[in-house]
Order: C-alpha cells, then structure tokens, then sequence
C-alpha cells in the first residue's frame, strides 16, 4: 500500500496486529525570528513531514525484497514508488 494511503488511514495492519502511525502525521510550526538591527521580525511556517523509512527498510544495493518472505502485508510503495518492508523495529524507534 502507498505510504501516504497508510498515513490517512491511520495504520498499518500487520498479520493480526495493527500499528498505530498518528504519531508520523505531519505537523506545522510557526517561528518567529525577532527583528535585530535593520532587519524586521519574520514569521516562518515549517512544515514536518515524515516517510515510510521510519517505519520500513527497502532494498540493499539494488536488490530486490522477497514478499513471499517477508510477508505481503509489509509491503509499503515509499514517495518514490519503491516497494518497502515494515519493519517493527523501527516503528517502535518512531515512537520515541
């Protein structure tokens, strides 16, 4: 499934066991840069957004991942279209 699919779904279902991703649901912040000497106050906006590689690992040196292994329902298509595998390790690294 695409990343940003699983992203507005919530989720990502593994077997029997469901990961919560709310927590990797972007966010925006607002700066504010004090004005000094000539220079006046600046507001800037930032936007965070996270990818499917805090919760997945792809491919080594152009290999490609066996999801008959590994399980289909690992399966995540990061921005770039590239096939990712779930990987609990680093969904529970996310969580920190």
């Amino acid at each position: 499934m695409k990343w940003l699919t699983l992203l507005q779904r919530g989720y990502i279902a593994v077997g029997d066991q469901r990961f919560d991703l709310e927590h990797l649901v972007g966010q925006e912040f607002d700066l504010i840069v004090p004005a000094s000497g000539s220079y006046p106050e600046i507001k800037i906006s930032i936007q965070v957004e996270f990818t499917s590689h805090c919760v997945s690992f792809g491919p080594i040196n152009g290999q490609k991942l066996d999801f008959d292994v590994l399980g289909l329902e690992r399966k995540i298509y990061d921005h770039r279209h590239v096939p990712r595998a779930f990987c609990q390790d680093r969904y529970r690294w996310s969580l920190q």
